[in-house]
Parts: structure tokens; sequence; C-alpha cells
């Protein structure tokens, strides 16, 4: 979750129990106005307010102390207080906001190009760019960002749905071409969070259209192999309440897997993701250019189950650091009729976006469930109004499935 934006001189109030008061008032290097200030608060009064710059110097002032004691008490109540106040310096700034540059990543300027000598390739493959379509799968708001572009009737018809959640669309290359242009047009000007938008959605088109050439261009050569099914239970590791689904999926590209795990476990496809297969990571190279990592498109279960890989590590997002264990349950030929990806069961519902990562989302939760607390409301609002962590919808998550076919 993003920091709150404070005044630099508004106070911020830190609970603090007789113990740790005393304590603070001990400290050898405390400011003497700051060691009154606590003596003086009436024990009624559960918080004290202290400035983020007070906040700075009296966790410094804690860490040196705690270097120093080999008082097991001493530094139980130590510990209190500082993990208290490193909470709340991480919970709180008084910068202003950030002037945004108005620097546009190079790919991003050259997107139109790009999209058009890919139909350009493709016609050259004998791929006719008109005659089929590519599956893209696109959150609320990267369709909202683009139904404000100059797109097409058609396009714009597609993309008018009513649902919140993430919905999948065929479009045909050519489509897909003009979609990057449209999100290339602004992007020289754009800035802050509106140009993130536009990234994020270039960043699926992208994909979408990178990987119908590929798979289209693959399907020419390949002979009519029975198919592959696979029963996976993925879980979301090290919170609390626990997160699991179990789900079916046809034999597929690891890509392919990230589009259906973000819609079992209720992601909503906005940063980056990498699997790990015993030691070896996988990706999606056009996307994380910074990583070292082995091409994802190129691998698929299949692969992976022959190697001996029973469970696989899936990371989304990696600032919040979301690690999920993928266990292949089984293998197994589906039956004719049957249609999949398809979600079996399931327990929980995953943290919201941005929420700061498990740390993050174990204090989410504390705020929630507390009316008496002062962000409360704050976090309410920034959730969405509500937020039940051990709700989950099967039937919607299989309709969301079923249109990935």
């Amino acid at each position: 979750m993003p920091p709150k934006r404070i005044q630099p001189d508004e106070p911020i109030g830190v609970k603090l129990g007789v113990s740790e008061r005393l304590m603070i008032q001990q400290l050898p290097l405390v400011e003497r106005e700051i060691a009154q200030r606590v003596a003086k608060a009436p024990k009624e009064e559960k918080k004290i307010g202290f400035t983020l710059d007070e906040l700075g110097d009296l966790i410094g002032h804690v860490s040196a102390e705690l270097n120093h004691t080999d008082d097991e008490s001493k530094q139980h109540y130590l510990e209190q207080i500082y993990n208290k106040i490193d909470h709340l310096l991480h919970s709180y700034t008084d910068q202003p906001e950030p002037p945004v540059e108005s620097q546009v990543n190079p790919q991003a300027v050259q997107l139109s190009e790009w999209a058009y000598s890919m139909l350009d390739m493709a016609e050259k493959a004998g791929i006719p760019a008109n005659q089929y379509t590519c599956k893209v799968v696109l959150s609320k708001a990267q369709r909202s960002t683009i139904l404000e572009l100059e797109i097409s009737n058609e396009i714009r018809e597609l993309l008018t749905v009513d649902a919140s959640g993430p919905r999948t669309f065929d479009f045909t290359p050519e489509e897909l071409a003009s979609i990057c242009h449209a999100l290339a047009d602004p992007l020289p000007e754009a800035q802050g969070k509106y140009r993130n938008q536009l990234l994020k959605a270039a960043e699926k088109i992208a994909q979408a259209l990178t990987e119908g050439l590929t798979t289209r261009k693959t399907r020419r050569w390949q002979s009519s192999k029975p198919k592959t099914a696979f029963q996976l239970k993925i879980t979301l590791k090290e919170i609390k309440p626990i997160v699991w689904r179990r789900f079916q999926v046809l034999d597929c590209t690891l890509p392919e897997l990230h589009e259906m795990i973000q819609v079992v476990m209720g992601w909503q496809n906005c940063h980056l993701y990498s699997f790990q297969a015993g030691d070896d990571t996988y990706c999606d190279p056009s996307l994380c250019q910074d990583m070292e990592c082995g091409d994802g498109r190129r691998i698929k279960l299949s692969y992976l189950a022959k190697q001996g890989h029973e469970r696989l590590e899936y990371v989304y997002d990696f600032g919040d650091h979301w690690q999920h264990l993928i266990e292949i349950e089984s293998v197994f030929q589906p039956e004719a009729g049957v249609t999949f990806p398809v979600c079996l069961e399931g327990v929980g519902t995953s943290p919201p976006e941005d929420v700061g990562g498990s740390m993050g989302y174990e204090e989410f939760l504390r705020v929630i469930n507390d009316p008496d607390d002062e962000e409360h409301q704050h976090y309410l609002e920034w959730c969405g109004g509500w937020f039940d962590p051990e709700a989950f919808d099967l039937e919607f998550v299989n309709r969301v499935l079923a249109k990935m076919e």
C-alpha cells in the first residue's frame, strides 16, 4: 500500500504502554522535549503524537540501545517500540508528490512501428493476419484505458462490456496492431498514472499479438497428438487466512498458465511474474527485459512434468512478492466434450493488489477489522469499502475461465 501523505509537522499517534513509555524516557540520547512529552502524557491517552522527523530520530535511539543491551526484558520492550515506529514510518510520508518526468520508454514510442512490423513478418511467413484471432485478457482498468483512445467502432463495441473483473477477447492481429497504434499516439505527452495505464495496456496487447502470431506459425507444423490435461493445486504462501485453488488445464505454455492463475486466484494481472522449476527461472522476456530467465513462451507444462518437476513456484508482483506453490497432482487424457480450464474448488480470497506483501496484508486485515483504528476508514475506502479474506466464488471463476477456452 502506498504511504499516506501528511503535512511535515503533522503529528502521528503512537500507541505506547506504560512500560514502553518508561523505556523511552530512559533512552540515553533521547531529546529532553520528547522525554518530557512522554512523561507528561496522561495514562488514559493511549496515543502520543510525534512528527515523522521525531519518529526518525527516536527509532535511531531505540536501535542504538537494542545493539548495546543484553537485558532480554529490555530487548523485548525496545523491539516492540521499534516495530511500531518502523511501521508508521513506512505508512506515512511528509514528502511532496515527486514531479513526473515526461521521459517515454523508447519501446513505447516505437510501439506502433513494432506492431505493423509483426504483421509484415506474418505476411511473409504466409500467415493471413485477418483470418484468425488472438486471445487477450484485459482487466476493467485496461479496457477503460483503451476505450478512451481513437479506436474503431468494432473494437469499441467488443470492449464495452458490463463486467468488473478481467475478460477474454478475440481480436485479429490487424485489430491488435491498430490498438497498439492508438496506445502509442498519446504516450509522448502522457505523464504519471495515465502513462502507466497506457504502458500496462500496451504490454497486454503486445503480448497477445506476439503469442498469437507465434502460436499460429507453430500450429502449421503440429501433428494431431492426443491432448494432455493436468490437475494442479496452487497455494499462496506465507499468509493467513490460507488461500488455495484446485483446477484443471490442458497442456499449455507458462504465459498461458499465468493467465489462468490470475483468474483462479483473483489477481488483476497488473504486475510481472516468474515461474521457478528447480534451479531454472522462466518469464516472458518481452516483459522482463532486465531479468536473466528462460523464455517461458517456449516452455510447456508437459515439458516440465517430463523433467520430473512435480512442484513449481510462481511469483506474482516483484514488489509485494507473492509466492505461490503449484503442485502437479495428476496428468491425464481428457474425455471428449470436457471443457478446460476449470476450477474444481478453492478457499479464501487473495490480498488486494499493492497492499505491501505479507506484512502489509497482515496490517491491512488488522486495521479493517478494528473500527476504532484511526486508519480504519482510510483502508476501507482504499480497498473499495469491503473485503472478506475467506470469500471464494467458484461459479464466478469458472464463468471467467469459460471465456478463455
